[in-house]
């Protein structure tokens, strides 16, 4: 149960954002160092050769491509088995997230910043919400 983790949930999330901080800040250093105008793979095929660049780009791909698929079919079990909505098919609440994440990954830069904001401040009330209730 999460209401037995208390402050050691805390402490993960502070773990894990320090090496993901240390993490980043070794890449700024690198892209200060050696400035290149591709990705982190550029790096790869540079300093591990262009078989571990291959596969890094194609892992980075496969990656981004499950967790679209996987946030979609989630909005999909949670939209029917929480909601009030247990008679629709899944695959219209599929269908729906679909349509509005390529609808807002097709509108100009300005707006999908200002709307990356918003939901990027949403999630860091909803982890800081969840670390206060963890803990009390």
């Amino acid at each position: 149960r999460s209401s037995d983790l208390g402050p050691a949930l805390a402490l993960v999330y502070l773990i894990c954002g320090l090496f993901s901080f240390f993490i980043l800040r070794a890449l700024g250093e690198l892209v200060l160092h050696r400035p290149s105008s591709g990705s982190f793979v550029s790096y790869a095929r540079e300093f591990l050769g262009e078989k571990a660049a291959y596969v890094a780009g194609w892992m980075y791909f496969i990656n981004w491509a499950m967790t679209g698929i996987v946030d979609i079919t989630a909005v999909a079990l949670y939209m029917h088995y929480w909601g009030a909505f247990g008679g629709v098919p899944q695959w219209v609440f599929a269908l729906a997230a679909l349509t509005i994440v390529g609808t807002m990954n097709m509108i100009g830069v300005k707006w999908f910043a200002e709307m990356e904001f918003w939901f990027a401040l949403i999630k860091v009330l909803a982890i800081v919400t969840f670390l206060v209730v963890g803990t009390v």
